[in-house]
């Protein structure tokens, strides 16, 4: 499994769209990460996302 946390953080600005060439991620924890604005088009590419 591959999984990410970047919640509580002090990032600012949007969700970086690089974030959709992790085509291996399968979860990703966000909550009180600071990033905001809406969810990229390359998160489509995360096909084996199973948690966001």
């Amino acid at each position: 499994m591959t999984c990410r946390d970047i919640g509580s953080n002090n990032f600012s600005g949007i969700l970086p769209p690089e974030l959709g060439n992790l085509v291996k991620l399968e979860q990703i924890y966000m909550e009180s990460c600071g990033l905001g604005g809406e969810i990229p088009s390359t998160f489509a590419n995360l096909t084996n996302m199973q948690l966001l």
